[in-house]
């Protein structure tokens, strides 16, 4: 059954299906609930769950949900590295590993990486390691030091074979839960469960919600202007953004020790001197670092 709705409806429908309004769940149970979140930014995919989970939840909490190893992060789609659980993790490998691994090797291939550089790679990497834990950067100057070419891409290859392996999810194996779908009045579809005769959202009063990061795709909540300054570099790194009644208006970024001592604020859509006050008393109020 279709259920038609305006931008406004499918706006507050896609807010609480994100949880961008809260929950009672735990970390864990958040991310298990969306199977993945897109996770290359550490600190932002902590406050994203954090942002999500039940009153009280500090980006420490979800932190130790990964150091207890109740969430892991993986390369199991789009050689994107995403949040998950260790059983989805799993799932997700049983479609995706083998895929993985022959893009992989075609890749490896394309920049000149045989058998014998990865075998350096590894073994330095492996050493090192054995020392302390190593942030991107600091991998990739080891390699370097090393004499392993790393530009043009090659120093996010030779780890490819650890756990959680790189690639494109396969559509085709997607099944559908027992979902319906609303669509939107211009033809695009809106997940979620509804029941026949159940009303319709009703008018409130704007929501200002400063979060970690809008929920993903494009639609009536993410126009074009404010797509790109939430994902300048159309890499996965998102801003946190600034949404008013589920509309993404501006970003913002918590006080970088002392060369900024407030909150930065860039609205880069036009709104009330009103709706701007209480975007800055939420950005105030942001309890997640």
């Amino acid at each position: 059954m279709a259920l038609e709705l305006t931008d406004a409806q499918a706006r507050r429908l896609r807010l609480r299906s994100h949880l961008l309004l809260g929950s009672d769940l735990a970390p864990a149970d958040v991310v298990r609930r969306a199977v993945a979140l897109q996770g290359q930014d550490l600190p932002a995919v902590l406050r994203a769950v954090a942002v999500r989970s039940r009153p009280g939840t500090t980006v420490q909490d979800v932190r130790d949900a990964f150091d207890s190893g109740e969430l892991v992060r993986g390369w199991p789609m789009r050689g994107t590295l995403f949040a998950t659980t260790p059983a989805h993790l799993a799932a997700l490998l049983r479609f995706t590993a083998e895929r993985t691994r022959a893009a992989a090797a075609r890749r490896r291939t394309e920049l000149g990486l045989d058998d014998a550089v990865l075998s350096r790679s590894r073994a330095s990497l492996r050493e090192a390691l054995g020392e302390r834990p190593l942030r991107r950067a600091e991998i990739l100057e080891l390699w370097s030091r090393a004499g392993i070419e790393t530009a043009d891409g090659r120093g996010y290859l030779p780890s490819a074979d650890a756990p959680g392996g790189r690639g494109p999810f396969p559509l085709g194996q997607v099944c559908s839960g027992g979902h319906g779908t609303a669509r939107h009045p211009h033809g695009r579809p809106w997940h979620g469960r509804h029941r026949r005769g159940r009303r319709r959202p009703q008018p409130h009063r704007p929501r200002i919600r400063a979060g970690a990061r809008p929920g993903h795709g494009r639609g009536p909540g993410l126009v074009d202007q404010a797509a790109q300054s939430v994902v300048p570099g159309k890499n996965g790194i998102f801003r946190p953004a600034i949404l008013v009644d589920g509309v993404v208006v501006g970003t913002w970024r918590p006080p970088r020790g002392k060369r900024t001592a407030e909150p930065v604020i860039r609205l880069v859509e036009p709104v009330t001197p009103a709706t701007r006050r209480a975007a800055e008393k939420a950005v105030a109020a942001w309890p997640h670092g």
